[in-house]
């Protein structure tokens, strides 16, 4: 291991890369690292592409910050990690390639120096999987903000929230009234790089619950109501549950047997099961629900949805939502 970080860094010292394709992307968080860490005083740079093309002059630059408001351009020993990093929304990060230890940030594989390490979620890992549970307690990341992470093998953007404080929450969909173009070709998976927008990442939820090493993983399902307050609930099922559910009976089945439930938000569980309506999110085949959380109801039917044709959700039988949110914590 030592004979291959020596060789890889003396390639990088006589064939140093062309200083633009250090500037080609970022990680996705901002921010500073101790002055402890520079390897000069900050200078004052035009661009982004200047500074990092004096640190690629400096034999010991490993990463860099720049903040475009003022051109404060900051030369640094070695990659940032999480734990280090000082967030700063205006200052964009920069890791020069191949220098990164094991869970610093990178941009490829190449960059880390570890044998078994690659890049997965910009971070240099051997989990092919990296969640917000992982980003917050392993790793260090902030409880809540918008992360690159990774789902297997497959770095994406993660919405994470730190709820009733708890923290590794992952959003795996958004679903608002007005947001035109839902149908059954992208219910499961839909602007997966824009979880602020019309979301679901509910595709690759079961590699999400997969992921951990725990016996049961958390579901927290909300919507907020036109009329004015939150409904919904939040509960745990066993890990070899799939949440991709295809069959009422099924997702009836499992609300009755394998849920526990954890929080009934506004009442929305005592209400749902006092009608005979209450089941864990499953996918109708036909009909105007194409996400639903209610019993099998006619074409026309759109009641007990997270998601209808008509671009609308309705958790009850009366009120439609604004927006309904899905998170799951492995």
């Amino acid at each position: 291991m030592a004979a291959r970080r020596a060789l890889l860094l003396a390639t990088l010292l006589v064939w140093p890369p062309d200083p633009a394709a250090g500037c080609a992307s970022t990680v996705l968080q901002g921010g500073t690292l101790a002055d402890s860490e520079l390897v000069e005083p900050p200078v004052s740079t035009a661009t982004s592409c200047a500074c990092c093309g004096l640190c690629h002059q400096r034999r010991h630059c490993a990463s860099l910050s720049f903040t475009a408001a003022d051109g404060t351009c900051r030369l640094y020993r070695t990659v940032p990690d999480f734990r280090r990093l000082r967030v700063a929304a205006g200052s964009a990060l920069f890791v020069r390639p191949g220098r990164s230890e094991h869970r610093q940030f990178c941009r490829l594989d190449t960059d880390c120096l570890e044998p078994d390490d690659r890049c997965y979620g910009r971070l240099c890992t051997t989990d092919v999987t990296v969640t917000c549970r992982d980003l917050s307690e392993t790793y260090g990341a902030p409880a809540s903000g918008l992360f690159y992470g990774s789902v297997d093998g497959a770095t994406i953007r993660l919405y994470c929230r730190e709820m009733n404080g708890t923290t590794g929450w992952t959003k795996i969909g958004y679903f608002t009234t007005g947001s035109t173009g839902w149908d059954r070709s992208n219910i499961l998976e839909r602007n997966v790089d824009n979880p602020h927008g019309a979301y679901s990442l509910l595709a690759r939820a079961d590699k999400l619950r997969l992921s951990g090493a725990r016996q049961r993983y958390q579901i927290r399902i909300v919507g907020k109501r036109s009329t004015g307050g939150y409904r919904g609930f939040m509960g745990s099922l066993p890990t070899s549950q799939s949440l991709v559910i295809h069959s009422a009976d099924e997702a009836a089945q499992s609300a009755e047997n394998d849920f526990i439930l954890e929080k009934d938000i506004g009442g929305y569980v005592s209400d749902s099961r006092s009608k005979g309506q209450f089941r864990l999110p499953w996918l109708p085949a036909t009909g105007h629900s194409l996400l639903s959380l209610g019993k099998p109801q006619g074409d026309n039917q759109i009641f007990w949805t997270m998601i209808g044709t008509n671009n609308k959700p309705h958790l009850d039988g009366s009120d439609f939502y604004e927006y309904v949110t899905y998170y799951i914590r492995e």
